[in-house]
């Protein structure tokens, strides 16, 4: 498929770095961007579209599905804060914000979010794929259902210090620390490398198994590919 190369310089135009295909959600996620000059953190699906959080209760999707847009929107109208959504290829969904609301994750996601948030825990992250697996982290703890994944993320910590987000998908997961990165199964070999050289303080980084990517920081510097 062919790709349009573009560069944005981060002291400009807050953002940097792309390489982007011309479907019709990444022209449009691109658009976006640019008349935003930045971005800190999308939801990614090759099936059911693209989100970006504009900040505050601000949002921008493509070809989401309809339930998602209604609680998007309606976040928005109530001036909740938007800070993180997880997308899956199945088209289901979970919003992370002052609002914690989903669907179609697993049972498992729902009766830890309510357990931490019982606890007075504040949930920083929800992540969940096709395959049953979900992952909760909080300021305090992160919690999963699958104990390969959740000893991978507790000895990542370890290593590269407080992790900062999570992005599971049906073949692959990337984790995001203070000082490092630890993917598990198959994450796009360029955003592999493009971690590994990058200078940037690295907040968000989300992928798609069919090889889209996006890389965010809390200044709204970015770097993508989208497919």
């Amino acid at each position: 498929m062919k790709k349009i190369k573009i560069l944005l310089l981060a002291g400009i135009f807050a953002c940097f770095a792309v390489s982007l295909s011309a479907s019709p959600a990444g022209q449009y996620m691109h658009s976006q961007i640019q008349e935003l000059k930045g971005c800190k953190n999308m939801g990614l699906s090759d099936s059911y579209g693209m989100i970006m959080m504009e900040g505050g209760n601000g949002f921008s999707a493509y070809g989401i599905p309809k339930e998602l847009s209604e609680s998007l929107s309606t976040l928005n109208a109530e001036n909740k804060a938007i800070y993180d959504v997880c997308l899956t290829e199945s088209g289901y969904w979970y919003i992370v914000g002052d609002t914690l609301r989903g669907r179609g994750a697993p049972k498992f996601i729902y009766d830890k979010v309510a357990e931490l948030c019982a606890a007075g825990e504040h949930v920083l992250c929800v992540n969940f794929n096709d395959n049953g697996i979900g992952i909760v982290v909080t300021e305090k703890s992160i919690s999963c259902n699958d104990n390969d994944i959740l000893n991978a993320l507790v000895d990542g910590g370890k290593k590269y210090g407080k992790l900062m987000s999570v992005c599971l998908r049906n073949k692959g997961l990337l984790a995001v620390y203070e000082e490092g990165f630890r993917k598990v199964g198959i994450v796009p070999d360029d955003l592999v490398s493009f971690l590994m050289d990058t200078d940037l303080d690295v907040a968000y980084a989300k992928f798609t198994d069919g090889g889209s990517w996006f890389v965010g920081t809390e200044n709204q510097t970015c770097s993508y590919v989208f497919k």
